[in-house]
């Protein structure tokens, strides 16, 4: 996914330029957040919290002031993810360090390891609606693991919004908009049709590559933005 932790807050008069992707998320939301929240490090991975859409995850519905209950077998990092969003403090998470790690699925002798973007799709959002995943090089794909019917299921949905699936856009910049359109239309809908949308941008930093946001070209500082 990406590099050093999103630290978001009121900015000082003149911020320095941004070098990571990281930092000019942090510097984007810092514009719009009076504060945020930094959860720690792990072994396995670590994560920032920025304060909008849909960087690791977002869905339709906050439960505010829940508490986080995950299986005990849980990586730290994945329980404070859980933790945070339940709480309602955030919604957009960023994964970096060791994100190329095997992690363990299932939580049973025997039942294997995966990346970290399988133990997403299949562990910490494996109840919800749609799961999707984006990167540069294969483009917009639903994520079911293992399991087909909801993987059909999943398909069938996205067909009905995006149309058939040759056509999802593949470029950063269509792709970007075509997500953050799906989020949108999600939110209007009646509460009973809204669907819980987690989705995982793989390879994040090329979709915002490190420099200062001012020089930007307009393609990445469209998607630094949606970010």
């Amino acid at each position: 996914m990406s590099n050093p932790s999103v630290r978001t807050a009121v900015p000082p008069a003149k911020p320095p330029a941004p070098e990571s992707l990281a930092e000019q998320i942090a510097q984007l939301s810092a514009e719009s957040l009076a504060a945020s929240e930094t959860v720690g490090s792990s072994p396995k991975a670590d994560i920032g919290v920025a304060g909008k859409a849909e960087l690791v995850a977002a869905g339709p519905e906050v439960a505010a002031g829940a508490a986080a209950s995950v299986p005990d077998w849980y990586p730290d990092w994945a329980e404070r993810l859980a933790a945070s969003y339940l709480s309602g403090t955030s919604c957009v998470f960023l994964l970096h360090g060791n994100v190329r790690d095997l992690v363990e699925l299932g939580g049973q002798p025997g039942a294997g390891w995966g990346t970290v973007g399988e133990f997403l799709s299949r562990e910490l959002f494996g109840r919800w609606d749609l799961v999707l995943g984006y990167d540069v090089g294969k483009g917009i794909r639903p994520l079911a693991g293992p399991d087909a019917a909801r993987l059909r299921g999943m398909a069938q949905f996205l067909t009905g919004k995006l149309g058939n699936p040759a056509t999802w856009p593949r470029e950063p910049d269509a792709a970007m908009a075509t997500l953050d359109a799906l989020l949108e239309r999600n939110l209007v809908d009646p509460p009973e049709e809204r669907k819980r949308i987690a989705i995982i941008l793989d390879h994040a930093q090329y979709l915002a590559p490190a420099g200062d946001v001012a020089s930007a070209a307009r393609g990445a500082a469209s998607r630094l933005v949606r970010l």
